[in-house]
């Protein structure tokens, strides 16, 4: 396999997005989502015009591994299903799809299955176009620390905004805006199977903080509601999801930054508490998997 592909692959881990607001109700979504961004290292950017955050792939990653170590590939899209993703909405969305099942992968160092994916993946930017999202020195970058995780990581990270950029340059900007819905359906998806069979407090935070991703994914999708019945059907899908997030309190104490001149960092002290209940829970739950089933279908 290419690294190039394996650049693909990694870019499409990194999509899920948060968007802020204007009005007085989301004027306090507003200042939870700028209190997400900074106790979770968000990364900041911009989607036509608008200020959107993406969760950190690291700490998804990390919690996965903190959570579970059974390696479940029941709930991931099979790389057989392919061939069924005709129409350019599906190929993005699985695209965004396959990218967070690689992350999955990745966290239990599962290589027969990445390469499976890999391939899958290659597949589908192929078939959209997506050639060229990173360059020459970023590739040889990941090679060189290939057996570093973490690394990788933060590179994939760090070359967000260029790749977004390339995007919107090339006119695809539908096809990014489904790539991050994707993403953001099988995220939600998989932690809420994992809370399923393994119920944990910081599981449900993560769950709860997708509410944030969901603001901003409909906002990036808006445009195209009337464009066709597949795109309407997705996006009043998120809007009856979004209902049961309506119910999550987010709740942020600021507290002082520290801040160490000499070593140029600043640490983030605040306290944020999400507060789910259980009937929203299981909504979100059956809800994303309608949505999720419908897409990988």
């Amino acid at each position: 396999m290419k690294c190039r592909n394996f650049c693909i692959i990694l870019f499409c881990i990194f999509l899920l997005s948060c968007v802020n607001t204007q009005n007085k109700k989301e004027t306090e979504d507003k200042v939870a989502t700028q209190a997400y961004i900074k106790k979770e290292k968000g990364i900041v950017g911009l989607i036509n015009g608008e200020i959107f955050c993406i969760p950190s792939p690291y700490n998804f990653s990390k919690h996965i591994r903190v959570v579970t170590d059974q390696y479940n590939t029941t709930l991931l899209n099979s790389p057989a299903h392919k061939n069924k993703y005709v129409t350019p909405l599906k190929k993005a969305i699985n695209l965004g799809i396959y990218g967070i099942d690689l992350a999955y992968i990745n966290t239990f160092a599962q290589s027969a299955d990445a390469l499976q994916y890999f391939s899958t993946i290659k597949t589908l930017s192929d078939e959209l176009g997506l050639f060229d999202v990173f360059d020459i020195g970023t590739i040889e970058r990941i090679e060189n620390n290939i057996n570093s995780q973490d690394s990788v990581l933060n590179i994939i990270t760090n070359k967000y905004r260029e790749a977004d950029m390339l995007l919107k340059n090339d006119n695809q900007k539908k096809q990014a805006a489904l790539i991050l819905t994707g993403s953001w359906i099988e995220s939600l998806y998989l932690l809420t199977q994992i809370e399923k069979e393994i119920p944990h407090p910081q599981t449900r935070k993560h769950i709860a903080e997708h509410m944030f991703s969901a603001k901003s994914i409909l906002g990036l999708l808006k445009p195209y509601y009337k464009t066709s019945e597949d795109f309407t059907q997705l996006i009043d899908t998120i809007v009856n999801i979004c209902y049961w997030f309506d119910g999550i309190s987010y709740e942020y104490t600021y507290i002082k930054p520290i801040t160490y001149p000499n070593l140029k960092r600043t640490v983030f002290t605040s306290k944020s508490e999400v507060k789910i209940y259980p009937e929203h829970l299981k909504n979100i739950t059956e809800e994303i998997k309608k949505l999720r089933t419908s897409m990988v279908q």
